[in-house]
């Protein structure tokens, strides 16, 4: 019995051509879009003049304050001190840790981190400012019976003192009310 010979067959350098070009434009779609879904969301009619994706690996001190050894939530009888080692970068995040114990700040039972534009906590300059525009956060806060995680907007620092100057709390999570949020202008 005769063995037949396998015959190789040649390949058509344009189709192959044709074939890596489409695997590249693929590629390079599949970047775009994903890309693109991690940009900051701009509704139509707005324009997007700051923003942070927290993608660096420290606080970007150019745009926000960090508190460090602030007793600025005491008018409240908050019982944390803000600290700027309970705040850092983690996958993409601002993480703002709270911890049990002064911390270096006597008479208070717990330490917390803030970062803000402004300057009323920190100490620090006025980064940014606006008079109106679309604002956007994303976060998570803890659960539990001594947290009052908040998101807020203040008035311009330089004005008269709170609630004067204006405050809006975009949101805040009381401990007594585990499934509810409030939004309140002052």
């Amino acid at each position: 019995m005769a063995k037949k010979s396998l015959s190789k067959k040649k390949v058509n350098p344009i189709l192959a051509l044709v074939f890596v070009g489409l695997i590249v434009v693929i590629g390079i779609v599949i970047i775009f879009i994903s890309r693109a879904a991690d940009s900051p969301y701009v509704p139509a009619g707005y324009v997007l003049k700051w923003a942070d994706e927290f993608d660096g690996t420290t606080i970007d001190t150019t745009k926000w304050n960090i508190a460090n050894n602030s007793t600025y939530g005491s008018s409240n009888n908050e019982v944390q001190c803000y600290m700027s080692s309970n705040v850092g970068l983690s996958g993409g995040n601002a993480v703002l840790t709270g911890k049990p114990g002064a911390g270096g700040c006597s008479g208070y039972s717990y330490t917390s981190g803030w970062i803000a534009t402004g300057t009323k906590a920190t100490g620090g300059t006025e980064k940014y400012s606006f008079t109106q525009g679309y604002v956007e956060m994303r976060a998570k806060a803890p659960q539990g019976n001594i947290f009052w995680p908040a998101l807020w907007l203040q008035g311009y620092n330089g004005g008269p003192s709170w609630p004067s100057y204006g405050e809006f709390d975009i949101t805040e999570l009381y401990p007594a009310c585990a499934n509810m949020t409030t939004g309140t202008l002052h």
